[in-house]
């Protein structure tokens, strides 16, 4: 069996699901395959052990930070997006969300399943508009100055509302296309994320070797050779230039 290519996916839904649902329903699937990829990576990084958060913190605790906050925050965008209005500004836009999709089923016999499915899921995402409409897209002055305080967020409520909205579309694969969907992707290379973590523990290991050699060596008198050992290519030490104002 072949894998299908996406514009073969996309044309099995038009067939199936008609001209207007089967592209929507399309992104939506692949919205939520793309949060559960992202949402998986931040979990191997920073939700899994305190041991991995302190080696990605050792290894550059800016670094670690920047990537952990834009992670969290792309996931809550993603579920924002995916369970918003069907249109905004007064209609003038129309969106990519769930909540579009019983308007194309409204002689469905189970579309009240289906309408209660997409009311949970907008519940299950409302912690996270809380911070898009004040934190991430806009900067709520109240929250800035402690005045006022965003919704709770949690690794368990972002799971959670991920899984509202893969329900959603399950119910659409099961009553529309007759198939039980996998809304979880199939990485060809399941533990590409634990390929990395390895990758910078073992890093850490030998920059630790190099370290007690250096010393040796300069402790040997050998300034040369512990020269040598503090070179690298250029592609790995460059920077940008710095920039300043004025």
């Amino acid at each position: 069996m072949t894998a299908q290519s996406a514009k073969e996916v996309e044309q099995a839904r038009i067939d199936s699901l008609g001209p207007d649902f089967g592209p929507l329903f399309h992104h939506i699937e692949t919205d939520l395959y793309s949060l559960r990829t992202l949402w998986r990576i931040y979990v191997s990084f920073f939700g899994t052990s305190k041991e991995r958060v302190e080696l990605l913190n050792k290894s550059s605790g800016l670094t670690a930070f920047v990537l952990e906050k834009t992670l969290f925050e792309s996931a809550l965008m993603a579920l924002c997006r995916m369970t918003d209005p069907p249109s905004g500004q007064g209609g003038k836009y129309t969106n990519t969300t769930i909540r579009r999709f019983s308007s194309f089923l409204t002689d469905h016999a189970a579309k009240e399943s289906l309408e209660n499915l997409i009311t949970d899921a907008v519940e299950a995402v409302r912690f996270a508009r809380s911070w898009r409409d004040k934190k991430i897209a806009h900067s709520d002055y109240d929250v800035r100055v402690k005045q006022a305080t965003l919704d709770h967020a949690s690794q368990r409520k972002v799971s959670d509302a991920i899984d509202a909205i893969a329900a959603v579309v399950r119910w659409v694969g099961h009553e529309c296309l007759n198939t039980d969907l996998v809304t979880h992707p199939i990485h060809r290379r399941s533990n590409d994320e634990v390929q990395f973590i390895k990758h910078i523990f073992l890093g850490q290991l030998k920059e630790n070797e190099l370290e007690e050699r250096h010393r040796f060596l300069i402790k040997s008198g050998d300034y040369e050779k512990a020269q040598q050992l503090s070179t690298f290519p250029d592609w790995v030490t460059y920077r940008p230039p710095v920039r300043t104002d004025g």
